[in-house]
């Protein structure tokens, strides 16, 4: 799953990046088209499902880096799917705020979504991981990526993508 995405071992450090990747990043392409298929969904049946299905394999993912971080103790959580979908409607909102009302600054809907997690999970507040290329194109290959494994694997399987620092 995308959860397993990033550093194999930690995982407060896979949450922190799993969430970078997450949210709004350059020019937010995969989320301007996010935000036009939610509306269509409310018309389209399809569409609505096809979302859905997205939505579950993302939160399943965010899910079980929270159960995992939950399981090595470094994190505190009574109710993964609970915190999980308090977080991914934080960011669902505080995303659209940000690219479509652009009343929320990309800086703050980070550090709102840090707090709140740490608030949730009683972990450290995110920080920056620097990365050296185009945003975008960077963007769309590890969303690319991530969705492919997720789409070409058995449900359960755990897909690793490990970034090394060079």
């Amino acid at each position: 799953a995308a959860a397993a995405a990033l550093a194999p071992d930690d995982p407060v450090e896979q949450l922190k990046r799993l969430l970078h990747l997450y949210g709004p990043t350059g020019q937010a392409v995969g989320w301007r088209v996010w935000i036009d298929a939610w509306a269509l969904a409310q018309r389209e049946p399809h569409i609505r499902k096809v979302l859905r299905k997205l939505d579950d394999r993302w939160e399943v993912a965010l899910r079980q880096v929270v159960e995992d971080g939950v399981a090595t103790g470094d994190v505190a959580c009574a109710d993964p799917a609970g915190t999980v979908r308090r977080v991914a409607a934080m960011l669902d909102g505080l995303s659209v705020a940000t690219l479509v009302y652009k009343t929320v600054t990309r800086a703050q809907l980070r550090e709102w979504v840090a707090g709140h997690v740490a608030h949730e999970l009683a972990v450290a507040g995110d920080e920056a991981m620097p990365i050296n290329g185009h945003p975008l194109l960077l963007e769309l290959a590890l969303r690319n990526l991530i969705e492919n494994a997720i789409g070409h694997t058995a449900r359960g399987t755990r897909v690793e993508v490990q970034v090394d620092a060079t």
